[in-house]
């Protein structure tokens, strides 16, 4: 494992000025040994709650940009509970390079739920109770809800990520990912960057080449096979209802 960045036991107040309602801020271990920064905001004294708000971030996302939210939320009258995905915001990255999110396996994100779950139940935090998560939360959510046996009753969800559109859809993005991952290119940044690769600059012109052609490839590629299926559909091969599309 590499070396790790410890998690802050602290929130940075944000630049308007306006600081965070009361709170605490710990460190979480996970079944898989790292630490993610998780925060629990309790009600005022004296006020009934109506539950517990766990909020779910979206990838590169972090505790401090739901503030408004939280707030919104406590005066409401949910206590409300959040925490860093680990390899963003406060949590440990898995890599050296601090800067670039990584995971090892999208499974993963699942312990790093299941460790905050368990902090809850042990803080006995008022019942019912419900999530709320963003984009990448959203997906995360509804893998948790699909295993069973999931303590929360109701769940909101905003833009989940659940799969890619637009021109080739999922496939493209599956093709094009599993090329990339083959030619040696999985360690690279998505934004463009070099990541831990440390090229010459030979094949630093042939990836500078190659990732825009094969992206390409398997948008033309994908799109052909989109094509074809509206063909099929139009001819009526099969007649009956086609399904939408399932998370995982």
């Amino acid at each position: 494992m590499p070396q790790l960045l410890p998690a802050p036991g602290t929130l940075a107040e944000p630049p308007d000025g306006q600081p965070f309602p009361p709170h605490a801020v710990m460190p979480i271990l996970t079944r898989d040994g790292y630490a993610v920064r998780a925060a629990f905001f309790p009600l005022a004294e004296g006020i009934a709650a109506k539950g517990t708000i766990l909020l779910l971030q979206g990838r590169a996302e972090f505790i401090e940009k739901y503030r408004e939210v939280i707030g919104e939320l406590l005066g409401r009258g949910f206590a409300v509970a959040s925490f860093d995905w680990r390899g963003q915001g406060g949590s440990e990255r898995l890599l050296r390079n601090s800067l670039a999110g990584h995971v090892e396996d999208f499974e993963d994100y699942q312990l790093d739920l299941e460790a905050v779950i368990a902090a809850m139940k042990l803080r006995d935090l008022p019942q019912p109770w419900s999530l709320l998560a963003h984009s990448m939360g959203g997906c995360l959510a509804l893998h948790h809800i699909a295993k069973g046996n999931s303590p929360f009753r109701r769940a909101v969800l905003t833009s989940p990520l659940v799969a890619v559109t637009g021109l080739g859809g999922s496939m493209a993005g599956q093709v094009v990912s599993r090329m990339l991952s083959a030619l040696g290119f999985a360690s690279t940044l998505a934004t463009g960057g070099l990541g831990l690769m440390r090229l010459d600059p030979f094949w630093f012109a042939v990836k500078e080449a190659a990732v825009p052609a094969l992206l390409v490839l398997g948008l033309v590629f994908c799109s052909q096979e989109s094509l074809s299926d509206r063909r099929s559909a139009d001819d009526g091969d099969d007649g009956g209802p086609r399904t939408g599309r399932r998370a995982t």
